[in-house]
């Protein structure tokens, strides 16, 4: 069975200016992460928003307003999807990645 795409609703303020708090975002478990995408993630037992880069082999989470939050990982095993749509609460602004 494939995964169907879900949304999540985004809550802080660590992912602005791209994901301000309470924007709503979709996002697809079957579609591969790569360089640059912004993707779901468990880290520590808390489900993430993050963009994800690669630099000389090595992959990151990164928290665009959050520098501290940033972290290294070893493989995309714990990446849950790709976030494909962000809209704010209204529907009034749509963006696609």
């Amino acid at each position: 069975m494939d995964k169907e795409p879900f949304v999540l609703r985004v809550i802080g303020d660590n992912m602005e200016p791209e994901f301000p708090d309470g924007s709503i975002i979709v996002v697809d478990p079957g579609q591969s992460a790569a360089d640059g995408d912004f993707v779901v993630t468990k880290l520590n037992d808390q489900i993430e928003l993050r963009q994800l880069s690669k630099n000389n082999g090595n992959w990151r989470l990164t928290a665009t307003a959050a520098p501290e939050e940033n972290s290294d990982i070893t493989s995309l095993a714990g990446i849950i999807g790709r976030v494909i749509k962000r809209t704010d609460a209204r529907q009034k602004f749509v963006k696609e990645y």
